[in-house]
């Protein structure tokens, strides 16, 4: 059983490190790429159509207000390690 639980356990554990790599590369994707620098309307018009491709393609977890969440977090951690 302890084998079972430590493998799942390191197994969600490099699912997790690699989501939030993900997640933060998304973020500062869009932020530097996308947005270049802009906000107020013309982020916003960006970020919900790329939310809405991005969904389609790929499920939940890429929407408007999730990847305006992975810009906050690239944001807030300018650097990837």
């Amino acid at each position: 059983h302890g084998l079972i639980a430590s493998s799942r356990q390191r197994l969600a554990g490099a699912v997790n490190a690699e989501l939030t790599r993900l997640y933060w590369t998304v973020g500062q994707r869009i932020a530097s790429d996308v947005l270049g620098g802009e906000r107020a309307a013309y982020g916003t018009q960006v970020i919900a159509s790329l939310g809405e491709q991005l969904s389609t393609e790929f499920g939940r977890g890429f929407e408007a207000k999730n990847l305006r969440r992975m810009v906050q977090f690239a944001e807030a951690f300018p650097e990837a390690e």
